[in-house]
């Protein structure tokens, strides 16, 4: 069902009104059924008032010096009427168009431009409320059908968001209204029809074979009673796409009859359980031999048909470290629109030390595409006589509570051609080792994808973090980590740390399907450190180029960097594949 089900176009209706009494004019006269002539004829063109002729003849691909034509009458009386209403003559007429024989053989056109009309006045009147103010618009005749399509664009959006979605807008009259000059506006007025005042009574879901439609109802927000608003209806395709359980979702359909409402919403499930597999090599240097990293990622995204998430991560980030995670999100705790996620992480660097960290995250939507996020996370460090003596690190546990806010307008998690992604974390952390400190965190990822020709986009991200403390300096624990698959390709897992990071990614793309890509890259980065009271800063960069591609065994990525200074022997090549089932 359409949300606006007719838009008039006033400047339209008011051509096609003078092609029609034109028309019959001409028909009435014997002009519109004069016979072809292949042979071109003088052609005479004159104005009542003495207007200029050139224009229209430039205009008929005529040459003024040796004005010939091998137009027929009718194919002449139709584009020059098509000029004077382009050029503002919109109440123009052809008075008399004839074959004569005196003095000599010609076309003689005589024709009445009127006055020329350089704004439209429009107005708009309600059929059913009298206490309703009129809708009007003042057009510029070269702007005249983009700004009245627009303005009954907008009468019937606004009427939709009123609850009438049969609103419908009928021409009623056009006029001139003249003056002194020698130009005048059209006066036109049309009036609405509202139709009936629409509630949705009852909503539909189909489609859906394991996802349980109380999970869909509550993520549109619409329940019997609501008045029809069109902007809640369109953003329902989007609330539901975004929950990446569904394949495809359908625009809603209304059905009204005898009074009664029925809003359809059509779904296709699509396979929300995730494998990711992520390998890199990195080639040995100083006669070291080279070696893997790498990442395995399970996630299971509509446990039972409810929304529920689990996922489990196994990551060796280096030659000496290997990550342990896993996490579990709880959509609409206790039916509030408040969604719950807790995890555990493990990091075991080589036998330096253990740090272990468990968080809880909530996420509020306070608009359809922006949470508010909290966060509370206790973790600690428990190094081992290596790692204090060659990282000075102390064994320490640390508080921290969080806020932040998430913007995603994103057309598609996967791969998307256009939208925003914006994320900000601050957060305050209260660590103990012998004494007790503050830290100060920060966290901002910008990404923006921008389509530029057709099947390519322009992706750019941003990403900053910043730790500050009352310490002597940061542990080595606490600072970030930079380099690899995720942040600077080229360089290996996690080669950079500091307590400031910064790195940005641009993609070129060419779109190859829904799920694939071909793309060049460039990665730049920073780091600043200040380890044993030395300070250490460098600028980094990479270029590259990668591919994910859809097959049958999951989307298979490949990259492949060249880090600053490097040869194409020494470049970085990360290979991972994502697989739904």
């Amino acid at each position: 069902m359409k949300f606006l089900r007719i838009k008039i176009y006033l400047s339209t209706v008011v051509l096609a009104l003078i092609s029609f009494f034109i028309e019959i004019d001409l028909l009435a006269s014997g002009i519109a059924e004069a016979p072809a002539d292949s042979t071109r004829k003088a052609i005479q063109v004159r104005f009542r008032g003495g207007m200029s002729s050139g224009e229209l003849l430039r205009a008929l691909n005529v040459d003024a010096r040796n004005p010939k034509t091998g137009l027929t009458l009718k194919e002449l009386s139709r584009k020059s009427l098509k000029w004077l209403n382009q050029n503002g003559y919109y109440f123009a007429s052809i008075d008399t168009i004839e074959n004569r024989t005196e003095p000599a053989e010609h076309i003689f056109i005589f024709i009445t431009a009127g006055l020329k009309s350089e704004n439209l006045q429009m107005k708009v009147k309600s059929s059913e409320n009298g206490n309703r103010d009129e809708w009007r618009l003042t057009a510029n005749r070269e702007r005249m059908q983009d700004e009245v399509d627009a303005h009954i664009y907008n009468i019937l959006q606004e009427l939709g968001e009123e609850g009438y979605p049969f609103a419908e807008v009928f021409f009623d009259s056009v006029g001139i209204a003249t003056g002194e000059s020698k130009k005048a506006d059209i006066m036109a007025e049309s009036f609405v029809l509202f139709g009936p005042k629409v509630y949705i009574d009852s909503v539909e879901i189909t489609g859906n074979k394991i996802t349980k439609g109380n999970v869909i109802r509550r993520e549109i927000g619409l329940k019997p009673g609501d008045i029809y608003q069109a902007s809640r209806i369109r953003a329902v395709r989007n609330k539901l796409q975004r929950l990446a359980i569904f394949s495809s979702v359908a625009a809603p359909r209304l059905y009204y009859e005898n009074n009664q409402s029925l809003l359809q919403i059509n779904v296709r499930e699509g396979n929300t359980n995730v494998f990711n597999g992520v390998a890199g090599y990195n080639p040995g240097s100083d006669g070291e031999s080279g070696y893997l990293t790498g990442t395995l990622d399970i996630k299971f995204g509509n446990l039972l048909g409810t929304g529920r998430q689990f996922a489990a991560r196994w990551e060796k980030r280096d030659r000496d470290a290997q990550e342990l995670a896993v996490n579990f999100r709880e959509p609409w705790f206790l039916n509030y629109p408040v969604h719950l996620q807790g995890g555990f992480q493990q990091l075991i660097q080589d036998t330096l030390y253990v740090e272990r960290r468990f968080d809880l995250t909530v996420n509020w939507p306070f608009r359809e595409i922006i949470d508010f996020v909290g966060k509370l996370e206790r973790a600690t460090i428990n190094p081992d006589s290596a790692g204090a003596v060659l990282l000075n690190l102390e064994k320490s546990r640390s508080l921290a509570a969080g806020f932040g806010l998430q913007y995603n307008s994103m057309d598609d998690l996967y791969n998307p051609r256009y939208g925003i992604y914006y994320y900000t974390m601050l957060e305050t952390v209260r660590k103990k080792t012998g004494t007790s400190f503050k830290q100060q965190k920060l966290a901002v990822d910008v990404e923006w994808f921008l389509p530029t020709w057709r099947y390519q986009v322009l992706s750019s991200a941003l990403h900053w973090r910043h730790i500050s403390s009352n310490e002597n300096q940061i542990s080595f624990a606490d600072q970030y980590r930079l380099g690899g698959a995720k942040s600077l390709r080229g360089y290996r897992e996690e080669q950079f740390r500091g307590e400031r990071i910064a790195w940005a990614n641009f993609e070129y793309r060419y779109l190859l399907s829904k799920r694939s890509r071909a793309f060049v890259f460039f990665d730049a980065g920073y780091f600043y450190q200040n380890l044993n009271l030395k300070e250490n800063e460098e600028a980094l960069s990479s270029l590259g180029l990668g591919v994910r591609m859809e097959t049958k065994l999951g989307i298979v990525g490949l990259d492949y960097g060249l880090g600053k200074g490097d040869g194409l022997s020494q470049g970085k090549v990360h290979v991972s594949l994502v697989n739904t089932f």
